[in-house]
């Protein structure tokens, strides 16, 4: 769950390094990706957000690559922020996701 929103490469890499199942980490964010793909931005839209700055950044930061093709599909200015989105979640991911698996390993044994 850890590694579900972001790109399938990183998520493996996350999920391999912090002792999980990359193939299953594989599966997570194909069906976020879908789910955000055919519903992010509709929902977004639909529930009466305006902006096509935080739909971008919401729908990007979600389900990644195949919701940001949705984005840019429906609107370009929120397509350039679900980018902008995509990396940064990549980025942030790759960085706390061992840290914050060390945490709760700590915390819980």
């Amino acid at each position: 769950v850890l590694p579900k929103s972001v790109t399938t490469p990183i998520a493996m890499a996350i999920a391999h390094n912090i002792g999980g199942v990359p193939s299953m980490a594989a599966v997570g964010v194909v069906v976020a990706g879908l789910q955000g793909s055919v519903f992010g931005y509709l929902i977004l839209k639909k529930i009466g957000l305006k902006h096509a700055e935080a739909i971008g950044l919401s729908v990007g930061a979600v389900s990644h690559a195949l919701g940001t093709v949705s984005c840019m599909q429906a609107d370009a200015k929120a397509g350039n922020y679900s980018s902008i989105s995509l990396v940064l979640c990549g980025i942030i991911s790759s960085i706390l996701a061992p840290l914050v698996f060390k945490l709760i390993y700590l915390v819980a044994y």
